[in-house]
């Protein structure tokens, strides 16, 4: 079983009765391709020339729940909701817990190297779009995000039983970090951004 084919099993188990759509591709994956992530812009970045960049999620409380981030290489530090399930295997962290309402919420994390890394984070994207098993349509493209001071892409689609999924990449070329989030369509964005960002702020990236 492929990493990327490990990573949907482990996140859709902890999302709880959710099972992954559509059929991976088996890794090594494309240099590159083209794809049908549709309306995409390319986004300002989310620093200045002259500027330091601002963590995106510096104000969020982070979560509370520490993961072996050494089982994850590139990664030095992440942690989890409190009373999230966690998944702690080689290369693979994540959890699942739900909302105040009952609906499923999960992320993963993973990260991957040499051939199986892409040149940069878009291309990474651009594979997700045409071989997530998550989204079940087209990816679109959201603002970058900085995350210990690196810039990280992003990208949303919808998957199943009334979930959204967001990618966020991170992508040297030798090396590639991903973390795939599963929320509800229902929640408003501002309250998404809350789930995510606690998740989102406790991520230490090493760095090489």
């Amino acid at each position: 079983m492929s990493r990327r084919l490990a990573g949907l099993a482990a996140l859709t188990l902890l999302v709880g009765g959710t099972t992954a759509c559509g059929d991976d591709a088996a890794d090594p994956r494309p240099s590159d391709g083209a794809s049908a992530i549709g309306a995409a812009t390319t986004s300002p970045s989310a620093t200045t020339e002259d500027a330091s960049p601002i963590d995106t999620y510096a104000d969020v409380e982070p979560a509370p729940q520490a993961l072996d981030a050494s089982l994850v290489d590139g990664v030095e530090a992440f942690g989890i909701w409190a009373d999230a399930e966690a998944e702690e295997t080689p290369q693979q962290l994540g959890g699942g817990t739900r909302t105040d309402d009952g609906e499923a919420v999960a992320v993963a994390l993973s990260s991957r190297e040499g051939l199986l890394a892409m040149k940069n984070a878009r291309a990474e994207i651009r594979y997700l779009d045409r071989h997530s098993g998550l989204a079940t349509g087209p990816l679109e493209m959201l603002d970058p995000v900085v995350v210990d001071g690196l810039e990280m892409a992003r990208a949303r689609g919808a998957s199943i039983n009334g979930l959204d999924v967001d990618f966020f990449i991170h992508a040297t070329g030798e090396r590639t970090i991903e973390l795939d989030f599963l929320t509800p369509a229902s929640l408003g964005e501002a309250e998404r951004e809350e789930w995510i960002g606690q998740v989102m702020a406790t991520l230490e990236i090493s760095a090489r």
